[in-house]
């Protein structure tokens, strides 16, 4: 029964879901579950294995395969924008790949191993730009961005919080990098564990922003 259950819960996800996503999922808290808590961590290098072990509920983030034992299930579709502070000079004019690769970057790394994305495209296609910073969430990324000329290509989500709004201009990428896929992973063994199932459903609802209902 959500409105008597007690104890805390434990989510790992990137600092950008985290923004998003918990404040929506507290109104599901407060008007369903009011006695649990929420633990939210970074998901580090190895979060399924944290799924594994039982060191978190669920895992928020870009999943594209899981693997026996994991479930999944897609949140919402998400896109690559390049984004730099209002007034940067690549804002004038078109964002050619040339010009996008003779600007220097950022990028966030949340496990803080292996290349971006965008890195794995560009060097099929014969490229590379200079990552001239990495860091390790994305709202780091923002503050370095807006007082800097490095620009950085990220999830346009980033667009749209409260500490990006009206700091960051938001461009086209100068190729196809498609869409990426936001995922929600737990372990099978809680597949039908009512505690489970409640937080799973209190999840998806946050995602797609359907208003709290009372129990």
């Amino acid at each position: 029964d959500p409105a008597t259950a007690r104890g805390r819960v434990r989510l790992l996800m990137p600092d950008l879901l985290a923004a998003t996503l918990a404040p929506h999922l507290l109104l599901r808290f407060a008007a369903q579950a009011p006695g649990l808590d929420l633990d939210i961590a970074a998901p580090g290098p190895n979060p399924l294995e944290a799924l594994e072990r039982d060191d978190a509920d669920a895992v928020v983030g870009v999943i594209d395969e899981a693997p026996a034992g994991i479930r999944r299930r897609l949140l919402y579709q998400d896109r690559l924008v390049t984004l730099m502070r209002t007034g940067h000079p690549a804002t004038a004019g078109r964002l050619t790949l040339a010009r996008f690769l003779a600007l220097e970057h950022m990028t966030v790394s949340v496990t803080g191993v292996g290349r971006a994305p965008l890195d794995e495209v560009l060097a099929r296609l014969g490229h590379v730009r200079r990552v001239k910073l990495r860091v390790p969430n994305f709202f780091a990324a923002v503050e370095i961005a807006v007082r800097s000329d490095l620009v950085m290509t990220l999830p346009s989500s980033l667009v749209h919080t409260e500490s990006a709004r009206g700091r960051l201009a938001a461009r086209r990428p100068p190729l196809d990098l498609g869409r990426f896929a936001m995922s929600l992973v737990w372990h099978a063994r809680h597949q039908d564990a009512p505690r489970h199932v409640w937080l799973r459903r209190a999840i998806v609802a946050a995602a797609t922003d359907r208003p709290p209902r009372a129990p």
